[in-house]
């Protein structure tokens, strides 16, 4: 323990003695560190700013500008100039075709076309004329038709008059005749008498079948039922039935007045005559129309024919028509292709001018770009010819400032010319040769050589570019 305590207070004190050595050193040094800060602060101030970015973009710009305004110009003058060609090359094109042998051949198509134009006005007279007289032909044969069906009409209605007149006559002489039938008073009675005892024999009937149903005997014969004797009743009294129906017929045929039956047959022979005399009125229209209708026929006979001769004329025009309608397509058909090519030809030659209208367009468009180029390279060279003259004025002002530092701090009469930090800078180290040392790390540049007034008077005080165009950049 005492060995180890002895050791800890020799290192203390060994280290006591560093830590007070070092501090009578570092005294010095102290002072050399304020000296250097006072330099410092005088050749360390910031210095005026030097962008050449700025420029080197502005620049870069203007160079591009340049080359698309001269890509532009070469590109109108190119375009121009095979506008122009081509326009000059189609005031002298013309279609592949031979003129004289395609103007022949259309002459020839158009005198045959001609002709089957006066064939078709002809035929459509013919054709108008067939059905005009086709059409009076119809109306006199519908005409006739008419008178046919007027003529049928008469006929039924006298047929149907007649009829009525004979059977008025005919009833009027049957009732004539019922009025003076002799014993009219007997018959009637007769039948009234008959009507009586059929009404008596079907009473007993019925009185017989109501006994047999209720069982009564002496009704039934041997071996027949009740239910044929009822049957057998029934039958009976349907025959006696049917007879009461005919006598009742008969009473109400004989059931007559003689004065009444009398005044019916002098209205129906009354109206007999009155039929007799439409009869009179209806043949006499009759023979008028069937005058009327012989006309028409000779009408429609004579028309007919007429409208027949129209019809073979039209037909024959029409086949004379045909065939000239045939060599006509045939001719054109041969002409057909010279004509597509003569048109296909003029369509190309259209379809380049129209191509060339439209490079006019895009020529126009191109020139509009050259414009806007040209601006845009006045706006850039501008802005060069600014940017430069900043940086000029920016690099004189560096230069300025490069050189107010490299001058010497002024002192105070009576000091020393040197102060303590230049000895600092200039002590030898352990070799004892004495160093320069380049505070800016290596070769001084060639704007900071030279102080005093030897520097001043490379840069004037005057206008530093005064009387220089930028705008020739």
């Amino acid at each position: 323990a005492a060995h180890e305590e002895s050791m800890e207070a020799a290192l203390r004190t060994q280290l006591e003695e560093g830590i007070n050595r070092g501090l009578k050193a570092l005294e010095p040094h102290g002072v050399h560190v304020r000296e250097a800060r006072q330099m410092a602060t005088g050749r360390l101030k910031e210095l005026p700013p030097v962008d050449f970015q700025h420029f080197e973009a502005a620049f870069a710009r203007f160079r591009g500008a340049r080359e698309a305004l001269g890509n532009h110009v070469r590109s109108c003058e190119s375009l121009h100039e095979n506008i122009e060609r081509q326009l000059r090359d189609l005031q002298t094109a013309r279609p592949k075709v031979e003129p004289h042998v395609y103007k022949e051949k259309l002459l020839a198509a158009e005198s045959l076309y001609a002709e089957v134009k006066v064939q078709r006005e002809q035929f459509a007279a013919a054709d108008a004329e067939a059905k005009e007289k086709t059409k009076k032909a119809e109306a006199s044969t519908s005409k006739m038709k008419t008178l046919n069906e007027e003529l049928r009409r008469y006929d039924q209605e006298l047929h149907d008059l007649r009829t009525q007149r004979r059977d008025k006559e005919s009833k009027a002489a049957t009732l004539r005749s019922k009025a003076n039938v002799p014993g009219l008073e007997d018959r009637k009675r007769q039948i009234q008498s008959d009507i009586d005892r059929n009404l008596e024999e079907a009473h007993k009937l019925q009185v017989v079948g109501r006994r047999v149903q209720q069982g009564e005997d002496g009704y039934l014969t041997e071996g027949q039922s009740r239910e044929q004797k009822i049957s057998e009743i029934s039958a009976k009294l349907n025959e006696l039935k049917r007879h009461h129906q005919s006598l009742l017929q008969k009473q109400k045929e004989f059931n007559i007045d003689p004065i009444a039956l009398g005044n019916e047959a002098s209205q129906l022979e009354t109206e007999a005559s009155r039929l007799d005399e439409t009869i009179g009125q209806l043949e006499f229209k009759q023979r008028e129309a069937e005058r009327a209708r012989l006309d028409a026929s000779s009408d429609a006979s004579r028309e007919s024919e007429d409208a027949r001769i129209a019809r073979d004329h039209s037909s024959h025009l029409a086949s004379r028509l045909a065939s000239a309608e045939r060599d006509a397509k045939a001719q054109l058909a041969s002409l057909q292709p010279m004509i597509q090519e003569q048109h296909a030809g003029w369509q190309r030659l259209m379809q380049q001018q129209r191509s060339l209208d439209e490079d006019q367009r895009t020529l126009g468009n191109k020139l509009l770009e050259t414009t806007l180029s040209a601006t845009t390279e006045v706006q850039a060279r501008e802005q060069v010819a600014a940017i430069l003259q900043d940086l000029v004025k920016s690099l004189l002002n560096c230069a300025s400032a490069l050189q107010a530092c490299g001058e010497e701090p002024a002192v105070d009469s009576g000091a020393a010319a040197t102060d303590g930090f230049d000895d600092f800078l200039q002590e030898v180290p352990a070799g004892g040769a004495r160093a320069e040392v380049d505070i800016f790390g290596g070769e001084e540049p060639e704007v900071f050589k030279g102080t005093g007034t030897a520097a001043k008077e490379d840069f004037p005080a005057a206008e530093p570019f005064e009387g220089t165009d930028f705008d020739g950049v």
